[in-house]
């Protein structure tokens, strides 16, 4: 014989304490001590905004030929556990003007020769152009 299971009220697990009526900023809340939601809320974005920070700076160190003190691998210890202070330092201090200066010359020849190197890289070579 089946006999029906006994009604039992459900249970909070941490599968659904994560749903959108912000019961996940209370458990993380209730986890360190009671913190008021609105510090749980500022700790998250200053982690959301740390990371995006340091990602970008990664990306752009490994984009990068070279940096200040030639040492890439010294500069991606720094922004990795230095946090969002090493990646500011990094930005401040371990980037090459390399890039920025060649972004300086902006004649009308030089941007031309520029979009058109841009253009050739992705289509190919194009025909000479015709002298009028």
């Amino acid at each position: 014989m089946n006999t029906p299971l006994p009604n039992r009220p459900p249970t909070r697990n941490h599968l659904t304490s994560f749903t959108s009526d912000g019961a996940m900023i209370d458990t993380i809340a209730g986890y360190f001590g009671g913190i008021p939601r609105e510090a749980v809320i500022a700790v998250l974005l200053l982690v959301a905004v740390q990371l995006t920070v340091q990602i970008v700076a990664l990306v752009d160190l490994a984009r990068r030929p070279s940096v200040r003190t030639g040492k890439k691998w010294m500069w991606a210890l720094i922004i990795i556990l230095g946090g969002l202070l090493g990646a500011i330092l990094y930005f401040a201090f371990g980037r090459t003007d390399d890039a920025a200066g060649s972004a300086l010359d902006s004649s009308p020849d030089s941007a031309r020769t520029g979009s058109r190197d841009a253009l050739d890289r992705l289509y190919g070579s194009s025909p000479p152009e015709e002298k009028r």
